[in-house]
Formats: C-alpha cells, structure tokens, sequence
C-alpha cells in the first residue's frame, strides 16, 4: 500500500468548515458552536494516519513511515473559518515555507469538514482528539483514510 506524505494528508485535512455562528438574542456578538470551540482550542498534531481499502478492509497505520519532519507539523483552526497548517520545528525541504494558509467550514450539521471539494467525516472531536475519515472513490474498491490529531 502506499504511504501517503503529510503534506497531502494536511492538504485533505485543510477543509473549510463553514463554522455555525449564531447570535444571542440581542443579535450582538456571534456564539462559536461547541465544534467550533474544540476545533480551535489549539493546534493540532497529527498523531496517527491509517488506510484501508473498501469499506469492510482493515485498518492499518502507515504512521510509522512518515519522516521525522512531517510528524512535528501542525493545524490550527480560527474562529473566523480561516487556519494555518504550519511546518513546525523541522522541514523536510528548506525552501518550503513555514506556514500556509487555509480556510475551513463545518457542514451537514457540523458532521462533515469540506475543503476545496473535498469532504472529510468528522469521527471524533473531543478537547484533546480529532479523527477525521477521507473517502476516494477513484479506486475500486474504495480507498479511506483516517487521520488522528491531538493537541
């Protein structure tokens, strides 16, 4: 099976989460949702990456193949649907900039994480856990991979 790098696993990952802002009833400052609270608490560390083909395959870690490099990398979500996905304390590559960019939104009642057409289960989200489920149906059967961050 092939070890997917940590910058394409971070590429799935940046997806836009739309968070649901709602206002109190005086309509001033926006409430962040309970997600969106956990989702921006602090940055996250992927900790686990794991594949499997077809839905009823099993899993198994390709974790242990990522350089040193990619396992320091973070993701940090903001309240206002933007974040960073940042290199950390080492690089693989010097060139590659420290931090990029990303923006982010929650969807199907904040079950769902999509970004640039790609959409992601939200498995877990807790003060210290998230695991996220990516689907690709360009192989037969299907390819998925689950990603575990922690803070």
């Amino acid at each position: 099976m092939k070890i997917i790098h940590l910058s394409c696993l971070l590429a799935i990952t940046l997806i836009s989460l739309n968070a649901c802002q709602k206002k109190d009833n005086t309509g001033s400052t926006p409430q962040l949702s309970a997600k969106t609270q956990l989702l921006i608490k602090s940055n996250w560390i992927l900790v686990d990456n794991e594949t499997k083909v077809g839905s009823g395959g099993t899993w198994g870690s390709n974790y242990q193949g990522f350089y040193d490099c990619r396992k320091d990398d973070l993701l940090k979500f903001n309240s206002d649907n933007t974040g960073v996905a940042d290199e950390g304390a080492t690089k693989c590559n010097t060139t590659d900039p420290q931090s990029v960019p990303f923006s982010w939104n929650f969807s199907e009642s904040e079950t769902k994480l999509t970004f640039q057409n790609t959409t992601l289960t939200i498995d877990v989200l807790t003060e210290t856990s998230m695991v996220i489920t990516a689907v690709d149906n360009y192989f037969t059967p299907a390819r998925y991979n689950r990603l575990t961050f922690r803070h």
